[in-house]
């Protein structure tokens, strides 16, 4: 796998069945495979191409360094973790196919050092990592003002500061 990717991979996901792999870069890229055994990185990878979120005017130079499809493989969300702190929505045109049409959506632009970016399984809560001023990690919750997308903005936020908002229990 390392001998055929292009560039240092700092986000990866699967397709629904595995035979598809998808790794975001830095500088807006996200590549695109095809995997000979579904979830397995030790059968052959066949680099299918990449599209890169600068062709959609976002000039985001950290765009790539998370990526996100929703379950059904229609959309997916670019985030970046530079001074551009953004996430980006795309409409793909056939499921988990970045060779097919791609249609840019909408740009979140409140997202600030984030780290991760997942949803819920039934897409109505975008979560992402954040750090705040004293490098302590934050979980931050999104609810989508309507499910699977980020145009209409967001419904309610809350943070959940790992370090201070969590009780450890320790048992020996």
């Amino acid at each position: 796998f390392e001998n055929v990717a292009r560039g240092a991979g700092t986000s990866f996901q699967w397709n629904d069945d595995g035979t598809k792999a998808f790794t975001g870069l830095g500088g807006g890229f996200v590549q695109e495979f095809s995997v000979g055994n579904a979830y397995d990185t030790s059968s052959t990878f066949i680099y299918n191409g990449f599209f890169n979120t600068a062709f959609f005017g976002s000039n985001d130079a950290g765009a790539g360094q998370k990526i996100r499809f929703l379950n059904n493989g229609k959309k997916i969300f670019v985030g970046s973790s530079s001074s551009f702190d953004k996430v980006h929505e795309f409409d793909i045109g056939t499921a988990f196919d970045l060779t097919s049409s791609i249609t840019y959506i909408a740009t979140d632009t409140t997202e600030t050092f984030n780290k991760a970016l997942d949803f819920s399984n039934d897409e109505t809560k975008l979560f992402s990592t954040n750090t705040d001023s004293n490098g302590n990690t934050l979980i931050v919750q999104k609810t989508l003002s309507t499910t699977g997308t980020i145009k209409d903005g967001f419904s309610n936020e809350t943070t959940l500061n790992i370090e201070s908002d969590i009780t450890s229990v320790w048992s020996i």
